[in-house]
């Protein structure tokens, strides 16, 4: 009996672990992992551009912690167009550091023909005025808000 119970407790865990994984539309990956060869780090951005989708489409959020001037900005980068197409402020940000420990709304988006794959062929007037309405989930019919990225930073 106590087997079967140690058993049920596994198989209860496990089912609210799946749950509360599909229950969630938008999420970043936990940890932050580096990529060395072109000297940024970066964590993915999971998304369902339909909350019914089983499963879960990506991007890269991009962080250049060793650029002075990159440092203060989060750089997201979609891996089926290969272009960098929005921008998010860190708490490094000299303007926008402070209102971006209280979650304001601060993304830049680019215009699609401003859009590139690398972050240094993008000038920074490209991206035009910070904006206070955040940008839609990556393909969303319902026009569903994308979740603030994390403010920690590796």
């Amino acid at each position: 009996m106590r087997n079967l119970v140690v058993l049920s407790c596994g198989v209860l865990a496990a089912l609210c672990l799946q749950v509360a994984h599909a229950a969630g539309r938008q999420q970043y990956s936990p940890t932050w992992q580096q990529n060395k060869d072109k000297g940024y780090y970066f964590k993915k951005y999971e998304y369902k551009q339909k909350p019914a989708d089983k499963e879960y489409k990506y991007q890269y959020v991009l962080y250049y912690k060793e650029d002075p001037k990159k440092k203060n900005w989060l750089y997201y980068y979609n891996p089926e167009t290969k272009k960098v197409w929005c921008r998010y402020p860190t708490v490094n940000n000299p303007t926008y550091g402070g209102q971006v420990k209280m979650n304001k709304e601060l993304w830049s988006v680019l215009p699609k023909e401003k859009q590139a794959a690398d972050v240094y062929k993008i000038n920074d007037d490209d991206y035009g005025k910070v904006g206070e309405t955040c940008p839609v989930v990556p393909g969303a019919p319902d026009n569903a808000s994308m979740q603030l990225p994390p403010a920690d930073l590796p």
